[in-house]
């Protein structure tokens, strides 16, 4: 359940996971639930480095973690014309706006797998993209959902959103952002496609 709350709700970016325990009767009657959100921790180490990017939130840096998200939002502004332009310029500036970390190196963001890495910070993995483009769609109201799935053998996160005809396609706004390579630009070929659709 709290995997699904939080693959809905974007503005949880704080949650760390969660431990449940219980404690029953030897009839096996549940007689204790304690249910406790872990605040996010993060301290990375890749291959022999050690990273120096480690954020703890607690409930005053959530707080103005969350105003500077907010603020980011509402200073945004899009085509809102028809669905499909508004769509196009989010995707569009996500991909301008936001640089996927590089592993290999020593500077990594530890928030970068949330919306408020994606959207403040500026740095995201598939999942901040992912997260921060559905925290538009929430905001403007368009049906979106957070997808967790795999992709080449690894984990990876994208979004399906609804269209005005009723139907919902897919977008994987990380593989199309492409303007940190050698060779620049942003693609749309996994820009609202069909579950028939082939990566070529």
């Amino acid at each position: 359940i709290m995997n699904a709350v939080c693959n809905d709700l974007p503005q949880l970016f704080y949650h760390g996971g969660y431990r449940v325990s219980y404690s029953s009767t030897n009839t096996g009657y549940v007689v204790k639930i304690i249910y406790e959100i872990c605040l996010m921790e993060v301290s990375l180490r890749v291959g022999d480095k050690i990273i120096n990017a480690t954020t703890t939130y607690n409930a005053s840096t959530v707080a103005n973690c969350w105003n500077q998200l907010q603020s980011v939002l509402n200073g945004l502004s899009f085509d809102d014309s028809n669905r499909y332009n508004f769509l196009r310029d989010v995707h569009d500036y996500l991909c301008n706006s936001i640089i996927y970390p590089d592993f290999d190196s020593e500077f990594y963001v530890a928030d970068c797998h949330d919306a408020y890495g994606a959207l403040v910070s500026g740095y995201a993995v598939c999942q901040g993209y992912a997260e921060a483009f559905k925290l538009i769609c929430d905001k403007y109201k368009i049906p979106c959902i957070y997808i967790a799935g795999t992709a080449n053998g690894g984990g990876h996160g994208w979004n399906a959103v609804q269209m005005d005809d009723g139907k919902w396609y897919f977008l994987d706004i990380t593989w199309d952002d492409q303007t940190d390579s050698m060779y620049p630009r942003i693609y749309d070929d996994f820009f609202l496609v069909g579950s028939n659709t082939k990566d070529t």
